[in-house]
C-alpha cells in the first residue's frame, strides 16, 4: 500500500509522518501497522 502526503513547516512547527498514519489509524480505521510503515522523504521544498 502506498500513501502520498505533503507535511508544511509553519512557525507552529509540523506534524510527523508517522503522527499522521496514527491519525488516519485511530480516527478512519486505517488498515495499516504504524511501526512497520516505511516512510520515505522524497523531496525537501524550501519557499523563499
Amino acid at each position: 500500500m502506498l500513501i502520498k502526503f505533503g507535511i508544511r513547516i509553519t512557525a507552529e512547527g509540523s506534524i510527523k509522518p508517522s503522527e499522521v498514519l496514527k491519525i488516519l489509524r485511530e480516527q478512519f480505521d486505517f488498515p495499516a501497522e504504524v511501526s512497520t510503515a516505511k516512510i520515505n522523504r522524497t523531496k525537501l521544498l524550501l519557499k523563499r
